[in-house]
């Protein structure tokens, strides 16, 4: 196979092993963060203690609205990098990069100096005792200092994902996660308490700049030899305007996701947020597993796109496909959070941080409808639908605040849980589903009648589970594994049998057979 391109003289590379790379390597960190954020909880009360340790929680969700100071624009130069790349606009490409990297550069302060503005108003926000307040407001500074240079690393490393090298990047964030939580683990035993989980981010993010920063150099070396990076003001001003609907869009979804925390810490203390959070710690990684494996088509989906041009609505049956399978996906780790997490909270750290039956199906029904609804975000997005994804979160955002306020009040945890899930339901869903149906030509009876075997596999998988549980309700860690393990095997067999889009798909990976978009670039 040629390697290089005739008219450009750029490498080529194959966006089925670009995105396989960054599927591998999004589940390798999936179990790195179990370890960092499951297996290390209860090192981190001995150490750090359930008031201080809620409290730092709760402050993360300020930490991830500092976050929003890159104003979406990387994501907007991963779509528009993958898009130039793919339409082998080599200079429309190094205009994309130099006006993109330097915005960055700049914007990626703004965390630091946001943390040292706001740091001193925390112990009075979240009623954290004197003698806890110094190390609250010290930690919360270096977080907000490794946040502004992860913000930096995230440009980087997106760059180089839209340039379709996937592998690197994912070998670049393993590395920099096992060191970071090497160094955490080695503070936290020395005695450095809750300073131990901010400096060990702050050596993740140190990692990432460095590594991503000389791959880009070199890429930008080797594989453009036709586009130098150029700073162009009316480049500079369309990033500006996409990334403005992107903030809009980041920030809902950082609201949405990122406020129950603190919501919950102001109106019901520190230690519902720790319940709140333990419980719903199982989820965020089984959201994960549901989530990473189609989030990694994102930046081969813009490169595909960019190719196709006005042809982008015959990529239907792939797109079609991942969002079945984000739904089968989503069906079977939320009906195994719904029926265990019970049993993981209470062997883990104790059921009195289980914050009951009715939350956790709250919050098990919102993730199979986020796990379709993050699908077509991904879609949509990979076709440049910025305001449309805009439009979606922030509206989900708002709605989610003011019922999350209210009910709170009302309900408990609850009501934070339920509005989650209303919110969900009646705006995100709602706006990126008809999206997608318009960009795709599907009507909506056809998009209801492809959720009808969903429902049936889910009614299955619920039948499963329940009959597990009653069969032989796990006691220890191994009785809790050993009824993993079972459940996996029967869902997985139900899926198998009762869903022919998952047949297809598993004898189209056995028999080697491409992916629509999966040809060298």
């Amino acid at each position: 196979m040629n390697l290089y391109s005739s008219s450009t003289g750029t490498r080529q590379h194959s966006r089925r092993q670009g995105t396989r790379a960054l599927v591998a390597a999004s589940y390798i960190l999936i179990a790195l963060n179990l370890v960092q954020g499951v297996v290390l909880v209860p090192l981190y009360l001995r150490h750090i203690g359930e008031i201080l340790y809620g409290a730092w929680l709760a402050s993360g969700s300020i930490v991830s609205y500092l976050s929003l100071s890159d104003f979406g624009l990387n994501s907007v130069i991963i779509q528009k990098v993958a898009e130039a790349y793919g339409a082998r606009d080599l200079p429309r490409l190094g205009r994309y990069l130099g006006s993109g990297l330097v915005m960055s550069f700049f914007l990626s302060s703004l965390p630091a100096l946001g943390a040292i503005t706001c740091a001193s108003y925390l112990p009075y926000l979240l009623a954290v005792p004197a003698t806890e307040a110094e190390t609250l407001v010290t930690a919360f500074i270096i977080a907000g200092c490794a946040t502004s240079l992860m913000i930096l690393g995230h440009a980087l490393g997106g760059v180089v994902c839209a340039l379709q090298r996937q592998l690197v990047h994912g070998l670049i964030w393993i590395a920099a996660t096992v060191i970071g939580l090497l160094i955490t683990v080695t503070l936290l035993i020395t005695g450095y308490g809750l300073m131990s989980l901010p400096l060990g981010a702050l050596t993740q993010a140190c990692i990432v700049v460095v590594l991503e920063g000389t791959v880009f150099w070199r890429l930008q070396k080797q594989i453009m030899p036709g586009a130098s990076l150029k700073v162009e003001r009316n480049t500079a001003f369309e990033l500006m305007k996409l990334s403005g609907l992107m903030f809009l869009a980041t920030g809902g979804d950082l609201l949405a996701s990122k406020s129950d925390n603190l919501i919950i810490g102001v109106f019901l203390g520190p230690r519902a947020v720790l319940v709140f959070d333990l419980s719903k710690r199982a989820f965020g990684f089984l959201f994960l597993l549901a989530t990473r494996f189609h989030e990694a088509f994102r930046p081969a989906l813009a490169h595909f796109f960019g190719e196709l041009h006005e042809k982008a609505a015959s990529a239907k049956g792939l797109t079609e496909s991942l969002i079945h399978i984000a739904g089968v996906a989503a069906l079977v780790l939320m009906g195994g959070y719904v029926i265990l997490d019970r049993t993981f909270v209470g062997l883990w750290v104790g059921s009195s941080f289980y914050a009951g039956d009715l939350v956790v199906i709250l919050i098990g029904i919102y993730g199979c409808l986020s796990s379709q609804t993050f699908a077509c975000y991904n879609i949509v997005f990979s076709r440049g639908r910025i305001f449309t994804i805009a439009l979606a979160n922030i509206s989900q955002a708002m709605l989610y605040i003011a019922l999350a306020t209210v009910m709170a009040r009302w309900w408990g945890l609850p009501g934070v849980a339920l509005a989650g899930l209303v919110s969900l339901a009646a705006t995100g869903w709602w706006i990126l589903w008809r999206r997608y149906c318009l960009d795709f030509n599907v009507s909506w009876l056809e998009a209801l009648r492809q959720m009808l075997p969903l429902l049936l596999v889910g009614i299955g998988i619920l039948g499963i589970g329940i009959f597990l549980r009653q069969l032989a309700p796990p006691t220890t860690v191994m009785d809790f594994l050993f009824h993993c393990g079972c459940y996996l095997v029967a869902t997985s067999m139900w899926v198998v049998l009762l869903d022919r889009r998952i047949r297809g798909f598993l004898v189209d990976i056995y028999r080697g057979r491409p992916l629509a978009f999966s040809r060298p670039i």
